[in-house]
């Protein structure tokens, strides 16, 4: 993967959530931070104390702290999606298979209150992408 020139030229640690594509498809000279610590404490403290340039977590997260956090001014700079490395993932309901009265008013539901929920979305900083960041075949 492809880190994003957005941090390229990284001058101290990269910290990101364990066990996740983001970890695994790191280029193999970019050092990471305390993987090991939650989420929450690699942003707020880590990141925000300078101890770690980039923290690479999963984008509602990173986009919740980066709204809630002041100072210093964070980026949520989104990863595009590889071959092989998919990092963008739609946002899905469910419901019980053969409910096909209940799928339907779900998604009427969906359809018609679509403003509202991308209104949510954007309001807690979930970074929203496009078609552009999906993995080309």
């Amino acid at each position: 993967m492809r880190i994003p020139d957005a941090v390229t030229g990284v001058s101290k640690a990269v910290a990101a959530e364990v066990d996740s594509p983001r970890v695994d498809a790191l280029e193999p000279n970019v050092s990471t931070g305390d993987v090991e610590s939650p989420t929450i404490e690699i942003i707020e403290k880590d990141l925000v104390a300078g101890k770690i340039d980039v923290a690479i977590v999963w984008g509602p997260i990173a986009g919740f702290f980066a709204k809630r956090i002041k100072s210093p001014a964070l980026a949520v700079v989104p990863l595009k999606s590889e071959t092989g490395v998919r990092f963008d993932y739609q946002i899905a309901m469910g419901v019980r298979y053969g409910e096909r009265e209940w799928k339907q008013k779900v998604e009427s539901l969906i359809d018609s209150q679509r403003p509202a929920i991308t209104a949510i979305l954007k309001e807690y900083g979930v970074p929203l992408v496009d078609e552009s960041y999906a993995a080309k075949p």
